[in-house]
């Protein structure tokens, strides 16, 4: 590639793209992403996508397209044509304001919907825009195969009308992010390609102050589709809020599932199932006291209609069962779940600390990783959860010095330091007197790393340190542990 030289510039070696950029400076800019390129360019990008019309084809020339005589929908300001784009022989929907002379504020809505189908392009769930009119009078978007209407007996099944509610929430999510809300969301508006997508913007409310045009949406002119829309937009929808999306959501809801079109200003609740609470807080007539966002919607769904989990107690004293039953999986599965629940106090100090170790042994040894955390959890949960008893301090020192010894045994060094300091810290804040007697009687036996490891506990617990004074001068004893011991 041979580098363009500005005519301004100093001469510089031909191909070398470090030197073009040196003199081209004031013509390149360097970004780290599509938003600073937006911002660059004035308009949002439009990224195609697989099947979509692409490159010279996007003329903004309606010639390019044949419709169909007949609309496939009309009502309002325009109509929906099938239509055909004559250089690829795709399918498209052509949507054009119906009247041949329409008024500037039907025009200002229509490039407020292909504006705002710009700016969601790329989103899997919104329609795009891939052709329009620069003057604002048609646009084409991929052809649907069908409206949510023609689909309604489809969301009988729970999990396919909670995806085309996620599907829904995405995007309002995107657009209620930026300011913009949708204001007619309604069956007809739901369209189905390979996917749902949300369509028809034609009276979204821009972000507050961007309104171009404050006459366009007066107080008391009504905005939305009878039954769907929320009551605030009968009254005043130019002030309105994502509340309002929400209502519609919720209506819709209640449409599929009980198949019964919404009356106005009433909230279709079902009489019953895992939806009637979700539509019940999303129609509440005080805008007020609906989910504000629809990450609160969806927390509400989720809470409906998630089955709901077992508490790891729970779980824990079925695997116990299992284990005391000869199960050969359950001391995995119950060391697993100690591991993956090392913040439950009652799975630890009510469940674990009475399981019989031996056959929980080797699932412990066999990844050291996650006993050292199961260790550390038993020591720092106990007391957690209610004040502790001296019997069970006493059981959690002896549960941890059981498996220190296992650990010495194995040469596990981090393991047994681990377990080492939660026991001598316990043993140090209770003086408790049985476990130190096994403290005792263990460490007399040490030798190695193991009497180099465990040394270094009572260094960082001098408390349990004093409780072994009488060990000091045993000269059987390790002498590091003893130096230990000794040490003021």
């Amino acid at each position: 590639m041979t580098a363009r030289r500005p005519a301004a510039s100093d001469a510089f070696v031909d191909g070398d793209l470090a030197s073009a950029i040196a003199n081209t400076r004031s013509r390149i800019t360097f970004v780290t992403g599509s938003a600073e390129l937006e911002e660059i360019a004035g308009k949002p990008l439009v990224v195609p996508q697989r099947g979509e019309l692409t490159g010279h084809t996007l003329r903004g020339k309606r010639k390019d397209y044949r419709c169909e005589r007949l609309p496939l929908v009309g009502g309002g300001q325009a109509d929906v044509f099938k239509a055909t784009h004559k250089p690829s022989g795709q399918v498209v929907a052509l949507k054009k304001l119906r009247d041949k002379y329409p008024f500037p504020r039907q025009i200002a809505r229509m490039g407020r919907e292909i504006e705002f189908g710009r700016r969601l392009h790329g989103h899997p769930h919104a329609m795009p825009v891939l052709d329009f009119d620069h003057e604002n009078t048609w646009f084409v978007m991929p052809y649907a195969q069908a409206t949510a209407e023609q689909c309604r007996d489809r969301f009988a099944d729970i999990h396919t009308l909670r995806s085309l509610v996620e599907a829904l929430c995405s995007v309002l999510t995107v657009a209620h992010r930026e300011g913009w809300i949708h204001r007619d969301i309604k069956p007809a508006n739901i369209l189905l390609n390979d996917r749902w997508v949300l369509a028809d913007w034609g009276i979204v409310k821009r972000p507050s102050g961007q309104t171009t045009d404050a006459q366009r949406t007066r107080v008391g002119v009504f905005l939305g589709s009878d039954g769907f829309a929320a009551p605030e937009l009968y009254n005043d929808a130019h002030g309105v809020g994502p509340t309002v999306d929400i209502y519609s959501l919720g209506q819709f809801i209640g449409w599929a599932v009980t198949g019964e079109t919404p009356l106005v200003n009433v909230p279709l609740v079902p009489k019953s199932g895992p939806w009637r609470t979700v539509v019940r807080e999303a129609t509440q007539m005080d805008p007020a006291r609906r989910p504000a966002t629809i990450s609160d919607l969806l927390d509400i769904v989720s809470q409906e209609l998630d089955e709901p989990q077992d508490p790891p107690l729970l779980i824990g004293e079925h695997l116990q069962r299992e284990l005391a039953g000869g199960s050969p999986d359950a001391a995995e599965q119950l060391v697993a779940l100690a591991a993956a629940k090392n913040d439950d106090a009652a799975l630890y100090c009510d469940l674990l600390i009475n399981t019989p170790l031996d056959p929980l042994i080797p699932a412990l040894l066999s990844d050291p990783g996650r006993a050292i955390e199961i260790t550390h959890s038993m020591a720092q949960l106990l007391g957690s959860h209610r004040p502790p008893e001296r019997g069970e301090v006493d059981a959690v020192i002896m549960w941890l010095i059981a498996i220190a010894k296992k650990a010495a045994a194995a040469s596990e060094l981090e393991l047994l330091e681990t377990c080492c300091s939660g026991a001598f810290e316990w043993n140090s804040s209770w003086d408790q007197w049985s476990p130190q007697a096994t403290i005792s009687t263990w460490i007399s036996t040490l030798a190695g790393d193991a009497a180099s490891s465990v040394a270094a506990m009572p260094r960082q617990h001098p408390g349990c340190a004093a409780h072994l004074q009488h060990l000091a001068h045993d000269i059987r004893i390790d002498h590091r542990i003893r130096k230990a011991i000794s040490s003021p």
